[in-house]
């Protein structure tokens, strides 16, 4: 073995060095990357919580109303509200309007030739809601919060 092969060999061993080291490198990249993005989708999770939980605690601040309108207003506002806010948060309120029933369930109730069809749009909007919340803590199930869309 002559001394341009020795040196092509160790080229080559240090090239593939070079590459093994930049590979493990890149893992580490991006496992720190995902544990960033998924605590940055975390956060943006909790602002959204946090300003629906305000809503929530401002609504039931109010005292309700004397005018029978914005009363019913401010409680359909309140039965949203919680349900978005979830059991992690206000788990009494949340176990309150669920009723031990997933959203299909409280639909199907009133899903029938007999109710008047704003009830039915009503509840498909309830589904609508709860679904947007489950979809919203699917993309990162280590942080569901216990309880959310669990009724």
């Amino acid at each position: 073995m002559t001394i341009s092969d020795v040196i092509q060999l160790a080229a080559v061993l240090v090239a593939v060095a070079a590459s093994v080291i930049a590979l493990v490198i890149a893992t580490v990249d991006r496992k720190t990357q995902l544990r960033i993005a998924e605590k940055d989708r975390a956060q943006a999770r909790l602002a959204v919580e946090l300003e629906y939980a305000v809503r929530l605690s401002a609504n039931r601040n109010m005292g309700g109303s004397a005018d029978p309108a914005e009363s019913k207003r401010l409680g359909a506002e309140a039965l949203a509200l919680a349900v978005v806010v979830g059991k992690r948060w206000v788990p009494r309120q949340y176990d309150h309007v669920m009723d031990g029933r997933t959203p299909e369930e409280i639909a199907a109730m009133f899903d029938n030739d007999e109710s008047p069809q704003w009830v039915k749009w009503r509840n498909e909007a309830a589904v609508a809601v709860q679904a947007i919340v489950d979809e919203m803590y699917e993309t990162s199930p280590r942080h569901r919060p216990a309880g959310n869309g669990d009724a």
